[in-house]
């Protein structure tokens, strides 16, 4: 029994994954700079892409596994997390970071980044979580107002954010100015995903390209203002259609771009935890010194016709 639920789930996933590249496909070969070549040309392409596809459906697998285990448990571990994740005095030189997790997922989806900023000294660090799943993402950066007082008092906060999560913490900062200093969006869609277009609950209308919440809060001429904000971004991303959305062309923004990593890829990625950590050495107000090229990406999961690009890197705490 428990076998056939596993394989079900497992077909599942890689349907779930399939669809979602096979729109990426159709978004991608629209652009009229998109080089089909021949079919040497295609076929190494697909068996390129096998790879990263593996890795999204395994990290997908992790994510809801995760899910699965902690959601019956959440009652049993309140109290200890309560207390785990208690408000406690700032020693010098400490400023909070919160996690926040992305659209119809969980906080320990974060587990990974968690840990790799733990072991580097980062924090305090704050898991949050907002309700309901489907709710407007102004509501929820209202609670996330809420846990800022607690863990922060009248001072600043420093923020990761994986996906949706990145544009409760967007709305917060417009609404809050000079609270955050730092925000590291991975995955975020600034400007929409078309992959919504047709889906319904109020936070997902709200991330629907042009949508009046996007045109309020990202697409504003003064954001993000003094927030030193960080984009990160896969070439490999399916659920952000297009990946570029994920990308915000403002002075003072560093976009980070990486390949081979599909949304809940991004969860699980040593790079992308790498990159975070060198985010939230950001020194806000000083983004204008935070770029240099470097070498481009490997070409799997690279579309043709695309330019490998330059990744923003900061060069303070190497």
């Amino acid at each position: 029994m428990a076998l056939t639920l596993l394989l079900a789930a497992l077909g599942a996933v890689i349907l779930v994954k399939a669809g979602s590249y096979v729109l990426r496909w159709y978004e991608v070969t629209g652009d009229p700079a998109f080089d089909p070549g021949g079919p040497a040309r295609r076929a190494g392409r697909l068996l390129a892409a096998a790879g990263p596809f593996l890795g999204e459906v395994l990290a997908a697998l992790a994510v809801y596994a995760v899910w699965c285990v902690e959601a019956p448990l959440r009652p049993l571990l309140r109290p200890w997390l309560a207390r785990r994740f208690a408000p406690r005095p700032l020693g010098p030189g400490e400023r909070p970071v919160i996690l926040v997790h992305g659209f119809f997922n969980t906080p320990w989806s974060l587990g990974f980044w968690w840990l790799s900023l733990r072991r580097r000294g980062v924090g305090p660090l704050y898991l949050f979580d907002y309700h309901p799943m489907l709710g407007p993402i102004d509501r929820f950066a209202e609670q996330l107002a809420g846990l800022v007082e607690r863990v922060a008092g009248e001072g600043g906060v420093d923020i990761v954010a994986h996906s949706m999560g990145g544009l409760v913490a967007a709305r917060y900062a417009v609404a809050h100015p000079g609270r955050v200093g730092r925000l590291v969006a991975v995955g975020t869609p600034f400007h929409g995903t078309r992959l919504w277009a047709m889906s319904v609950g109020p936070s997902v209308r709200q991330m629907r390209p042009g949508s009046p919440f996007l045109k309020e809060t990202v697409e504003r001429d003064d954001f993000p203002g003094p927030v030193a904000l960080t984009t990160i971004a896969s070439r490999f991303e399916q659920i952000v259609l297009p990946y570029r959305s994920c990308r915000l062309e403002r002075p003072g923004v560093a976009n980070v771009e990486l390949d081979g990593l599909g949304h809940n890829a991004l969860l699980l990625s040593p790079a992308v935890a790498r990159e975070v950590a060198r985010a939230l050495g950001r020194t806000p107000g000083v983004a204008d010194r935070w770029t240099e090229p470097v070498p481009a990406p490997p070409p799997g999961g690279r579309d043709a016709g695309e330019p490998a690009g330059e990744r923003e890197a900061d060069p303070i705490g190497r």
